[in-house]
């Protein structure tokens, strides 16, 4: 153990901060001192940390870090952490695991996911996005992969504005993410349904580079150009797009499509 008074009594050319903390501490005891720096370090976690509870603060810093051994062994010896949402906002651990998608990230992500129910993973943040709709808006789709066959009604769990986690991928552009999510998601798999599969083709198609699945997805449920409110609609999204359709080709297949 330290003796940080002695240390201060014996350090005689000190300047700046060190001096200024070699008064502050004069004449005060070890344990005094001791019980400061912790108040202090607790102050400064609080800066970083502010939306956290106390008790996840190293767990905060490890993830930030991407410490993930440490992120693995706090989640084994305190498993409320893995079922706990450890932020005001209502972030779980896999919600912020997410964010990171190296190979170190996603094998900590699934050992930790084996280890709490699945239903676990349907807890949301206020947006009512669970950590499978925070991995499609990261493009995670290793991540998205580890949730969606840990529980398969994750797929089709709406945040609160009534996106489902493909409708997310779409809207941002990740199109391995979006393949991966046709495959598992119930909800666009099943016969034609109307307000899911028209939002899935608009966010589609106003990505520039998932011309191709919305095409699929034309041709899988060609419903969807026989409502002429339909029509309108993807014909408004095409038109705004102009440079996508320079030589008029593709514009042109588009209105054939929506006649």
């Amino acid at each position: 153990m330290l003796h940080v008074a002695g240390k201060l009594e014996a350090s005689k050319q000190v300047a700046g901060p060190a001096l200024q903390m070699q008064r502050e501490f004069e004449g005060v005891q070890e344990q005094e001192i001791k019980a400061i720096l912790k108040k202090r370090a607790q102050e400064q976690q609080e800066l970083e940390y502010p939306e956290a509870a106390p008790h996840f603060w190293p767990l905060c810093r490890a993830i930030q870090k991407n410490d993930w051994k440490a992120v693995e062994n706090f989640g084994s010896r305190n498993p409320k952490a893995l079922t706990a949402q450890v932020r005001e906002f209502s972030e779980t651990i896999f919600h912020q695991i997410v964010c990171f998608g190296d190979e170190k990230a996603i094998w900590v992500l699934k050992k930790l996911v084996s280890k709490v129910p699945s239903k676990t993973l349907e807890l949301g943040d206020p947006n009512k996005d669970t950590a499978l709709s925070y991995a499609t808006i990261f493009g995670n789709t290793k991540a998205a992969e580890i949730f969606a066959s840990r529980n398969k009604e994750l797929t089709s769990t709406r945040n609160y504005s009534g996106f489902l986690p493909i409708h997310l991928a779409a809207w941002l552009g990740y199109k391995k993410t979006v393949n991966y999510l046709l495959s598992v998601t119930e909800v666009v798999r099943k016969p034609y349904v109307r307000d899911d599969h028209l939002l899935l083709l608009k966010f589609l198609i106003s990505s520039n580079d998932l011309f191709g699945i919305a095409l699929e997805l034309l041709n899988k449920y060609p419903e969807l150009a026989d409502d002429r409110n339909n029509r309108k609609i993807v014909l408004e999204i095409l038109a705004k797009k102009p440079l996508e359709f320079a030589s008029g080709n593709r514009l042109g297949y588009w209105q054939s499509a929506f006649p």
